[in-house]
């Protein structure tokens, strides 16, 4: 479903994939520093270093857990964290946001 999400929001075509394909993308984005850097020149875009802006260890982690994730919200809501935000429905802000920042095209 984050995948829909993110072609959505950048506008490109959603090809489906095995669940079960492992994808590094640490190891895939580690030599992409050049690429980023013509990115950004081509788009006019603030000036950053891709470093600078993300993590892509974290989202090895975040994205492809391989065990059966189960979250409680109850010790938050004990010491008064009662907020909400659904994740899917807050990426399209984001991205609008970065792209006013102009660091996503």
């Amino acid at each position: 479903m984050l995948w829909r999400v993110l072609c959505d929001v950048f506008d490109v075509e959603f090809v489906p994939f095995e669940d079960k394909e492992i994808f590094n993308v640490a190891e895939f984005m580690k030599d992409k520093g050049q690429v980023w850097d013509r990115f950004v020149e081509e788009n006019g875009l603030y000036k950053t270093k891709m470093e600078e802006i993300t993590t892509f260890g974290a989202a090895n982690a975040t994205l492809k857990v391989d065990f059966q994730h189960v979250c409680s919200m109850n010790k938050s809501r004990e010491f008064g964290f009662h907020g909400y935000a659904d994740t899917l429905k807050s990426i399209a802000p984001w991205v609008e946001r970065l792209r006013q920042m102009k660091i996503l095209p």
